[in-house]
């Protein structure tokens, strides 16, 4: 009885413990195995690590597996976990990303103003014995100040093998015909002219961390792919839009939020999309492409009605959905998420998690090798 009692004290204690902390774990194991067809019609060209500066992903046709829910674990339990990141920043995006092998990501960095040092001191955090941070891939969704608010930070004080830029430029680099070197032609370059996206602009152009070095600078498209970790616990990721240079539709008002990327992480059987700020729009136009059964989304617009319409959602059917949203003193004057979004996935059954209500918000995925192809999300503990 007295190790019962013990047993039961100490489950106290680390429920507690748990409350208190500020990260909330996503706990679970009954995500779907990855059996089911993942639908990924597109990935046909990959983007390859070629050491050159300012190019678009280039094509690689040596490759044609189109599984992506590649390869399986080892037994070392270190080398098969993917942790994802979604950080409370505020009214903004910013997701960290820690592969089986050590290899980083990071989508989108947070807002300017507000609470762009609160992201800055937590990116940090992950590089604890590290002067510099360092980055295998830094994707930028688009180019508004709630994702890229301190992406020059990044850029000035890391180390990062590949960058994936907005496809907007700016009028500098329009005037320059900067736009050339990722092979758009001048009628399709389209230009956004922010005090945030140049300084972003800027840091890649003048950063020494990056001029002269390895660093690859990416645009994204539709159809391209790229793999992170070596054979065994890699991860593949691929991007379903934009999926045009020069995307206006049915108006003449120029909109970024057009231009964000949609794209999906797959490991372990799990898939992971994000989507920006993309709008019904741009759902529709990918939808035929994107994959079924989606374990994770990534909530676009911050849960705005502008974003995830009822045939997009009734798709990618998500089993969670983080939403990353601030409250009304750290940006939120918008609303989001609006209930007319949060009502959808609700009746789906979709779980909800919000960084406004938990703070940052931490995904495991493993790989079992008892079973092939299967992960699941499991507790830190």
């Amino acid at each position: 009885m007295d190790k019962i009692k013990k047993l039961r004290y100490a489950v106290k204690i680390f429920a507690v413990i748990l409350v208190m902390s500020s990260m909330f774990i996503l706990a679970s194991c009954d995500l779907l195995d990855n059996s089911q067809n993942t639908n990924d019609n597109t990935t046909t060209n990959n983007t390859t690590n070629n050491n050159t500066t300012n190019n678009n992903t280039t094509n690689n046709t040596t490759n044609n597996n189109t599984d992506d829910d590649d390869d399986n674990g080892d037994d070392d339990s270190r080398n098969n976990e993917m942790r994802v990141y979604f950080l409370d920043v505020g009214q903004g995006d910013a997701v960290f990303i820690r592969f089986p092998g050590g290899e980083t990501m990071l989508i989108d960095a947070g807002r300017w103003n507000l609470t762009h040092n609160a992201f800055r001191r937590r990116i940090r955090e992950f590089f604890p014995d590290q002067e510099r941070m360092q980055f295998d891939w830094f994707i930028t969704t688009h180019s508004h100040a709630d994702h890229i608010g301190s992406a020059d930070f990044i850029v000035n004080n890391s180390y990062i093998r590949n960058i994936v830029r907005p496809i907007t430029f700016t009028q500098a680099e329009v005037s320059s015909g900067a736009y050339r070197d990722f092979g758009i032609s001048p009628g399709s370059a389209r230009m956004q002219q922010t005090a945030t996206f140049q300084r972003f602009v800027t840091a890649m152009e003048t950063s020494r961390w990056i001029d002269g070095s390895d660093t690859n600078i990416y645009i994204p498209m539709a159809g391209k792919y790229f793999y992170v970790g070596s054979l065994g616990s890699r991860a593949r990721v691929t991007f379903y839009s934009p999926t045009t240079y020069n995307y206006n539709p049915n108006t003449n008002t120029f909109n970024v939020n057009h231009y964000s990327t949609i794209f999906c992480i797959y490991f372990a059987g799990q898939r992971i999309m994000f989507t920006g700020d993309a709008y019904y729009i741009n759902e529709q136009n990918v939808l035929d492409s994107l994959p079924r059964n989606v374990n994770v989304l990534d909530v676009g617009h911050h849960g705005s009605s502008t974003s995830s319409g009822q045939t997009f959602l009734d798709h990618i059917r998500p089993t969670y959905a983080i939403i990353q949203v601030g409250t009304t003193s750290t940006g939120n004057g918008y609303g989001h998420p609006h209930q007319v979004v949060l009502n959808r996935f609700l009746a789906m059954d979709t779980i909800i998690k919000r960084t406004d209500q938990l703070g940052d918000i931490l995904i495991q995925i493993c790989l079992e090798t008892s079973r092939k192809r299967v992960g699941a999300l499991v507790p830190a503990y």
